[in-house]
């Protein structure tokens, strides 16, 4: 047994389980691992309730085509595109999940860019030998790591001062690859693997010293692909490693709380519980995050069977939605009840919820060189309106929200 710390979930946050990215994220090394990988585990935060009055301000697509390379491409809730950035590196583009002073920042494989939010002009770049990976804002500060797939002196964490790009700190982690760092107060956490990804790693070291506090091993797996992210909460970290599995681990000692496989895509952490749906069995489960025992599963009956590749899956208003194979399904999350169901042949790569809207991105079957931003009522799934993106093999889809937050 073991005391957990009370209450460190609030409202709305998303674990979620992608092939794409990373939301998103780590293009250049799950192409190295692409051959052993089965799937991984993306953590990212929601940071306002979906249930907000909360709206669109910016809708960014990063996207690449043969003749353009990778572009960002910025459009106002309107659909009108504000401005797009060309000829950027393919290896690797995502932005940050976060927004401050007009100011977004985004990676392009080794380089980091801030760049004005309403223009899509460059305040700064950064560029580094090796590609850099999972950057994070903090205040005045923005914490990333150059890494390579395999043990290298020029493996670093970084944390790079937010208003001119300039190295303020960086520590050498040359014995394992970097894929997820955290900045919180005097420590920086780094989960890393092994050049073949098959052990995960997770360090605390002191920002002053650049000592290591404390290591953890904390999952083994078998050429599975890399998780993207961690949170935290108080004295608690939220990580998700390979093959769908969650670890709860007490920052300070690095000792773990619980660790548990997930068989499922998506996985959302809602107030104090952890939902997804299993996809062997096709039920919904409901897990204390304090403790990881289940709370609640859904009977047989209310199964919905979903493929391994599935990505369109969200929560809105006390609800999991969730597609399998050709039909969406919107299940209650306090009985397991379904709300109902519905034809979705599309694929989507990625939705996102904004307030009461849910955007999409979705291939078009007439062309393998276009795709399509949907535009979605979050409660039925009904389109609103569609923007289409031509030339374009997606990459990534974030919302600039009006309260100045990202998803």
């Amino acid at each position: 047994m073991f005391t957990f710390v009370p209450n460190i979930i609030t409202e709305h946050t998303i674990l979620k389980p992608n092939g794409n990215n990373m939301n998103k994220k780590h293009l250049f090394i799950l192409t190295l691992l692409a051959c052993g990988c089965s799937k991984d585990t993306a953590i990212t935060e929601s940071p306002l309730p979906v249930a907000s009055t909360d709206t669109a301000k910016l809708i960014l697509v990063t996207a690449t085509s043969a003749s353009m390379g990778t572009s960002l491409v910025a459009y106002n809730p309107e659909k009108v595109k504000q401005w797009e950035q060309n000829g950027l590196s393919p290896a690797g583009f995502w932005s940050i999940p976060a927004y401050g002073d007009n100011k977004i920042f985004v990676t392009s494989d080794r380089q980091l860019l801030s760049l004005n939010a309403g223009n899509g002009t460059n305040n700064w770049t950064y560029t580094n030998t090796i590609p850099l990976t999972n950057p994070k804002f903090r205040n005045d500060t923005i914490v990333t790591a150059a890494t390579i797939i395999a043990p290298s002196p020029q493996n670093a964490l970084l944390l790079l001062n937010k208003l001119n790009g300039n190295v303020i700190w960086s520590k050498p982690v040359s014995d394992q690859p970097i894929v997820a760092p955290l900045l919180d107060g005097d420590r920086i956490f780094a989960l890393t693997t092994n050049g073949t990804g098959t052990i995960f790693t997770l360090s605390a070291y002191d920002l002053a010293s650049k000592n290591l506090v404390w290591q953890k091993v904390l999952a083994n797996a078998f050429l599975t692909a890399v998780p993207s992210d961690m949170i935290l909460r108080k004295d608690t970290l939220i990580i998700g490693v390979p093959a769908g599995s969650i670890n709860v681990v007490n920052k300070n000692t690095g000792n773990v709380y619980w660790s548990k496989s997930l068989n499922t895509n998506h996985a959302y952490l809602y107030n104090d519980k952890l939902v997804y749906n299993d996809v062997t069995f096709g039920r919904l489960n409901i897990l204390s995050i304090q403790t990881g025992n289940t709370l609640f599963q859904s009977p047989p009956s209310n199964a919905i069977m979903a493929s391994a590749g599935n990505k369109l899956s969200y929560l809105y208003n006390n609800a999991l939605y969730y597609q399998a194979l050709d039909t969406l399904y919107c299940t209650n999350l306090t009985d397991g009840t379904l709300r109902w169901k519905k034809p979705c042949s599309s694929y989507f790569q990625k939705v996102t919820v904004v307030g009461k809207t849910a955007y999409g991105i979705k291939a078009l079957y007439n062309s393998a060189d276009e795709m399509r931003l949907m535009i979605m009522n979050a409660e039925d799934f009904t389109a609103k309106d569609s923007v289409t993106i031509p030339r374009r093999t997606y990459k990534n889809l974030t919302v600039l929200s009006a309260a100045g937050l990202m998803y």
